[in-house]
């Protein structure tokens, strides 16, 4: 109610509202102080003027003197003192006299008007009666009631008078607001850069400045609104021509469609790719619906589903919002077509359609050209497995009967030329080891075997071994393992000793004299569950050039084309080392100056298993012959049909055993005899025609089954296929060991005796 009231009238009701409080205040307060300060006083007056009259008749009341005190009650209340009675007792209260006042009475006196004051009457401290006198109030009361309606009659006219003196004053303060308000409003109705009249200095002077200034100041922001938004609406016509002469120009096949799936916008490359033609593209109005039954009438969409189902299909996947559907499909002329919808707005659709004919043509070629390289992979696989095969088998022959024949009686020239037939057999063993490491790093196939190992032990059986190796040379190798290496990690023992082998081995080949230090320290994470190992073989060889190092690493590649004619090698070793690396997740470098050698390092991490100090020190240790292997006794099978191979084994058995051997020459005379016959363990040759190890195992096994025999006989297979497959193969077979060829004598014993009895 309030908030709809002028400014003016909302400061005169102000103004009156404050000093009406006011004034009732003031008023208020006046007649309370009034009223008090008078009963104070009649009080007062009636206390004294009791006590005196008390003291006056004192002498009659105690001499019962009637008469003197009827002369003194007269003259008391025609005193003028608005007595009413009075009234005199003894000292036992019995009523001696009572006068009654005559003049003062009035018709509005009321008993409520009327006080009354006792008084004793004392001679020297000893009472005699008491006086008591009614006062009449009405008088006083009277008086104070007509000083309340003067106040309040003062008060109205002072309200009165103050409220016209507000109204003039709102007026006069409010004149300029209104001319403000006015030329507000005619700034509101559009009239800008209206100025208005501004008068003084006040606040509503200033206001007035601040509108006026405000008013020119949108007015020129209009202004400039207009001219940019004529600018603007220029470049977005320009902008428009532009994206049509795009849109026409695109080699994608454009069309836009409303939220009733109407055709508003396409271009030429829209029919064109969709092979429409003319007469469908003259519709009116043409539709998206239209689109999919024309294509699914000629066999775009195949005979699976009907067109209702894709309209249906598109129209969920265009408005979700999360989703662009898109999709690739194949027409009735042959053509292959890619298809993409964009939400432009709520109301607009963007389908893109794109011609990949080349694209898919290029992929079927790219198909045909993978499929034949994975063939071409496939048979160079299947050539090295085959050639591994070929290969070790004579190797197998070579390095036996050599074996055999160094137990022999042989004079000096005949060990050298024996000698010669050793190295270069297990040199040329090493080649093809290495040749079919790179065909499975080629492959992606390699992989790693882990399993608990001692890295102490491991670094021993390193160093014994490559001592062999020095020669005659002066060199010192020596290795040192740090304490921190807890006692078993989970690691690949043998690629791991595929890697020293290597790196160490090199070492030794190119220093003539100094020496080949292998170090080995550890870091231990925390808590301790990983083990980061740094390992480092330094030598005091040839050393390498900045430029023979970036090379170093490259198969087929070694630091100088002279290292190959005269030390020898493939140069797959360090490839095969930085792949071994590489898979354990490690790194593999070296660092390197001509003429004072090399150190060559790698760090890898292996899980801790058993975190206990290793305090092996492995130092420089003399070449050792292994002990005698303790002479094993029983009867085994030989299940082999090559008959070299049966020449090797009966002579690397022949003066070490006293083993009992039969041989079978094919898989099915290796079952007649395993079932005629009792046999501690068999050793089986894999690749057999007819029927080869893995079938005759597993006809072996079901046997054993059948028979219900209380143990199944150990069989060792005898295979030159050296490949992690070919070793799960033979286990899956229901194989128990697995040997490779070509075997060592010391080999062939040590596998033995962990499944015969020994004497």
């Amino acid at each position: 109610m309030l908030s709809q009231l002028s400014f003016r009238t909302k400061t005169v009701l102000g103004i009156v509202s404050i000093t009406a409080v006011l004034l009732i205040f003031l008023v208020s307060s006046s007649l309370g102080f009034l009223k008090q300060l008078n009963d104070e006083q009649l009080i007062y007056h009636a206390k004294s003027t009791s006590t005196n009259f008390a003291n006056t008749i004192k002498d009659a009341v105690l001499s019962h003197d009637l008469e003197t005190l009827h002369s003194a009650a007269e003259q008391l209340i025609s005193s003028g003192d608005h007595i009413t009675f009075i009234r005199i007792f003894d000292h036992q209260k019995t009523p001696l006299a009572e006068f009654s006042s005559t003049t003062h009475g009035n018709s509005n006196e009321t008993a409520s008007s009327i006080s009354q004051i006792t008084a004793p009457i004392n001679i020297e401290h000893f009472n005699v009666g008491y006086v008591q006198i009614g006062f009449n109030e009405y008088f006083f009361q009277h008086t104070i009631e007509s000083a309340k309606y003067w106040g309040i009659g003062l008060a109205i006219a002072e309200i009165v008078l103050v409220g016209i003196l507000a109204l003039l004053l709102g007026n006069y303060l409010t004149r300029h607001m209104r001319i403000l308000t006015q030329g507000a409003k005619e700034i509101e109705a559009g009239k800008l850069g209206l100025q208005i009249p501004v008068v003084g200095t006040d606040e509503i002077a200033q206001v007035t400045q601040s509108l006026n200034a405000l008013s020119l100041n949108i007015k020129k922001m209009r202004d400039e609104l207009e001219a940019r938004v004529i600018q603007r609406t220029a470049e977005l016509d320009a902008a428009s021509e532009t994206l049509q002469g795009i849109f026409d120009s695109t080699p994608n096949g454009l069309v836009v469609f409303d939220e009733n799936r109407h055709v508003t916008m396409m271009n030429a490359q829209y029919h064109k790719i969709l092979d429409l033609p003319i007469e469908f593209m003259m519709r009116r109005p043409l539709t998206f619906d239209d689109q999919v039954r024309f294509c699914h009438a000629r066999g775009d969409y195949g005979s699976a589903t009907t067109p209702e189902k894709i309209i249906q299909h598109a129209i969920e996947a265009m408005y979700d919002g999360n989703n662009r559907p898109e999709g690739v499909r194949r027409q009735a002329n042959g053509t292959w077509v890619k298809f993409k919808a964009i939400q432009l707005t709520e109301k607009l659709t963007l389908l893109s359609y794109f011609d990949i004919t080349n694209i898919k043509n290029n992929e079927i070629e790219l198909q045909k050209a993978k499929d034949q390289a994975e063939a071409a992979t496939q048979a160079k696989s299947s050539f090295l497995s085959t050639m591994s095969h070929e290969i070790r088998t004579p190797m197998n022959g070579v390095l036996g009967m050599t074996t055999a024949l160094s137990n022999t009686q042989l004079d000096s020239e005949q060990k050298k030329y024996l000698s010669v037939i050793q190295q270069s057999a297990t040199t040329l063993l090493s080649i093809l080891n290495d040749i079919l490491d790179y065909s499975k790093i080629e492959a992606g196939k390699l992989a790693l075997d882990p399993h608990p190992m001692q890295l102490s032990t491991l670094i021993t059986e390193v160093i014994t071994l490559l001592q062999f190796n020095i020669g005659e040379k002066d060199v010192q190798l020596q290795a040192e393992v740090s304490d921190d290496i807890p006692f078993e990690l989970m690691g690949d023992p043998v690629r791991i000793r595929q890697i020293l082998f290597n790196l160490i081995g090199n070492a030794i080949k190119f220093t003539a004299h100094g020496h080949v230090w292998l170090k080995v320290n550890a870091e231990i994470d925390h808590p301790p569950s990983l083990c980061r190992l740094h390992f480092a073989i330094e030598d005091t060889g040839l050393g390498m050039t900045t430029p023979q190092i970036e090379n170093l690493f490259q198969a087929f590649n070694q630091a100088d084309v002279s290292i190959s004619r005269k030390f020898g090698g493939t140069g797959l070793g360090l490839s095969i080392c930085k792949e071994l690396v590489a898979l354990m997740r490690g790194e593999l470098g070296v660092e390197s100056e001509l003429g004072t050698g090399s150190t060559f390092w790698f760090k890898i991490a292996l899980p801790i298993l058993q975190q206990r100090p290793n305090n092996n020190l492995v130092e420089e240790q003399s070449p050792t012959i292994p002990s005698a292997s303790p002479c094993l006794s029983g009867h085994i099978l030989l299940v082999e049909d090559t008959p070299f191979n049966v020449m090797v084994v009966e002579a690397l058995l022949k003066d070490q055993t006293n083993l009992i051997m039969d041989v079978a020459n094919s898989g099915f005379e290796a079952i007649e005899m395993f079932q005629h016959n009792h046999y501690d363990a068999i050793l089986m040759d894999c690749q057999m025609p007819q029927m080869d190890g893995f079938e005759t195992t597993m006809r072996m096994r079901k046997f054993e089954e059948d028979s219900n025999m209380r143990s199944s006989i150990p069989i060792i297979a005898l295979t030159a296929n050296a490949q992690a497959s070919d070793r799960q193969r033979c286990f899956a077979s229901g194989m128990n060991d697995f040997l490779s060829k070509p075997f060592q004598q010391h080999e062939m014993i040590e596998i033995l005796s962990c499944w015969l009895d020994k004497e």
